[in-house]
């Protein structure tokens, strides 16, 4: 927003003469297309493990926020 209002206001030439941090590239950054199987296959273990965690920490924050609240556990299915 704050590039476009600079390009269309010239606020960085005078009189207003703010100053601008730097030139912006045009167009989309580069693409990953050098990117291997092999690369696919090192990052897949480190990928798995850190969803693991992420589930893990998830259950046990909501496990703590039900201790919190005294929320009694309810099953799907009746015991037999």
């Amino acid at each position: 927003m704050s590039t476009v209002l600079m390009s269309q206001t010239r606020w960085n030439e005078e009189p207003a003469e703010i100053n601008v941090v730097g030139f912006i590239d045009e167009g989309f950054p580069p693409t990953f297309t050098d990117f291997a199987f092999d690369d696919f296959l090192s990052l897949l273990s480190s990928a798995i493990v850190l969803s693991f965690v992420g589930f893990m920490e998830s259950i046990a924050i909501s496990k703590r926020i039900a201790a919190r609240h005294k929320c009694v556990r309810r099953t799907l299915v009746p015991p037999v």
